[in-house]
């Protein structure tokens, strides 16, 4: 986490922008974003990804995956039953704890 504020304020210079700078800086970064997008959909080709990230994204495609199943075997197989939407909860905070642990990056 502090590094992204570190990151933050190296872009700012400051550790607490006005209100100015910020919406300034944001405001910037959503133009870029808008071009990319832009560039992206007239056929210019995406940047390449780093081998970890390609290996992140598909580690979280797979959980995805994992979870989808298993949110469908429970609409299929126990749903309407009353401990259905537990076993639904206790599915969904698997999965975003084990996304949450991925991106962190601490496996």
């Amino acid at each position: 986490m502090d590094s992204s504020y570190n990151s933050l304020n190296s872009q700012f210079g400051v550790s607490h922008p006005s209100m100015r700078v910020f919406l300034d800086w944001l405001q910037k970064c959503q133009h870029a974003t808008a071009c990319r997008i832009l560039q992206l959909t007239v056929g210019r080709p995406p940047k390449r990804q780093a081998v970890a990230y390609r290996r992140l994204d598909c580690r979280i495609r797979e959980a995805k995956l994992r979870f989808g199943l298993s949110i469908g075997r429970i609409f299929a197989y126990i749903y309407p039953d009353p401990c259905s939407s537990e076993q639904m909860r206790v599915e969904m905070l698997q999965y975003l704890n084990h996304v949450a642990y991925l991106v962190m990056g601490t496996d």
